[in-house]
């Protein structure tokens, strides 16, 4: 969520680099080189800007920004609005528990979940992980650009498709046909 509070200051176009400061790493400084899809794409957002953050419609929503991305996706037709859905969820657990309240029962509360989606704010750190290490990246290559501190977390992230590992294996040397 570091990229919602991204100010076009942090973005060095001429050296190709990102730099700021993660909120959850007790302001550990971060720097990243910029894709050049990418540098294509900030420099047509700066030539436009209005203001100093980059994404300033999800800066407004800081703390938000699972919802930011999710009101995107469903301007862009990439995902349904199911805001009422969740809405009658949570207006049904509150009506049981004003119902147990007027019986004199205790009302053991369940939080709701949310719906996964394959489209969400933070899937983009999954699938940024995986597409890294599915293409060869070195360990300590993509977790120095994810900022994680471990292997451990780094895995957590990491989802490899069948396609991905019969590639590789496929890959290796067949070692029957050597003397």
């Amino acid at each position: 969520s570091d990229i919602v509070a991204l100010t076009w200051q942090s973005i060095d176009l001429k050296r190709d680099t990102i730099r700021w400061r993660m909120s959850k790493r007790r302001g550990k400084p971060m720097e990243i080189a910029i894709h050049p899809r990418l540098k294509k794409e900030l420099v047509a957002a700066h030539e436009h800007a209005t203001s100093s953050w980059v994404l300033p419609s999800f800066f407004n929503n800081v703390g938000r920004a699972s919802e930011a991305f999710r009101q995107t996706l469903v301007k862009a037709a990439l995902k349904k609005d199911n805001r009422l859905q969740i809405n009658r969820r949570y207006e049904a657990r509150r009506r049981e528990r004003a119902r147990a309240e007027q019986e004199g029962k205790q009302f053991l509360f369940e939080p709701v979940k949310r719906q996964k989606h394959e489209l969400d704010f933070h899937s983009l750190r999954y699938n940024f992980v995986s597409i890294l290490k599915t293409q060869g990246c070195p360990e300590a290559i993509a977790r120095s650009i994810m900022g994680h501190s471990s292997v451990e977390v780094s895995a957590i992230y990491t989802h490899i498709d069948a396609d991905s590992e019969r590639k590789w294996v496929t890959a290796l040397p067949d070692i029957a046909s050597h003397p």
